[in-house]
């Protein structure tokens, strides 16, 4: 939420629909019965969630009052709901929270950013309200490019523009199939030479003109681990 209102700051909502998903339908119901009772009780319950979230998000997000905001608590599969909203909400934007692996298996996560038609942003728990470095990791294909041109259609929506690292990872092909008269650190500089120069097709493809504000690195994966 505190992420959210930082955005809103250069990137003005229009609409925002808040969603929280129970998980495994009907789960008070096998706990406590099938009676009224029972039923009234994952009645409160849903509904005394949803007045916390609702109290939450408000003081949390200033200028509440100028977007158009729904509220949504819903009991079901997490996955196949949140698919659903998007679908029917027509979402431009998914944005979730990210808890680190010690308290989750990021399954969840995981499986939103594999099937969602739209873009999503996953905000960490120890996210600071600052856009100072955009990394945009590519591996020069159209998908990467989409990536490229969201990050810096994002850049220009701030005060002072961040910085936008663009990213390639290679790994070195398996030298001992073949026979070749040259050293590791030669074929690197050919295969660093080679990536580099796709690279500048990629930026003039995806981000003619904008070199200038984009900085390329090339790294081998084992020089990260």
């Amino acid at each position: 939420l505190e992420y959210i209102n930082f955005l809103n700051h250069y990137i003005p909502f229009n609409s925002i629909y808040f969603l929280h998903t129970i998980k495994k339908s009907g789960f008070l119901s096998r706990i406590l019965g099938s009676d009224n009772m029972s039923v009234h009780s994952e009645y409160v319950l849903n509904e005394d969630i949803l007045k916390n979230f609702m109290a939450n998000t408000e003081a949390t997000i200033s200028n509440l009052e100028e977007i158009n905001v729904e509220y949504a608590v819903k009991e079901g599969r997490p996955l196949g709901i949140i698919l659903d909203e998007i679908d029917e909400h027509h979402a431009d934007l998914v944005i979730m929270g990210k808890k680190p692996l010690s308290e989750s298996t990021g399954h969840l996560g995981r499986s939103i950013a594999r099937k969602s038609p739209k873009s999503v942003l996953f905000v960490p728990k120890s996210a600071k309200q600052q856009m100072r470095v955009i990394v945009v990791p590519t591996d020069f294909s159209e998908n990467s490019g989409k990536a490229l041109q969201k990050a810096i259609e994002l850049n220009y929506s701030f005060e002072n523009p961040a910085k936008i690292i663009c990213l390639h990872v290679y790994d070195m092909p398996d030298l001992s199939y073949y026979k070749i008269n040259k050293t590791y650190e030669q074929l690197k500089e050919i295969v660093e030479k080679d990536m580099n120069e796709a690279f500048d097709n990629y930026l003039n493809k995806y981000a003619p003109n904008l070199s200038d504000i984009i900085e390329k690195q090339v790294f081998e994966r084992k020089e990260l681990s």
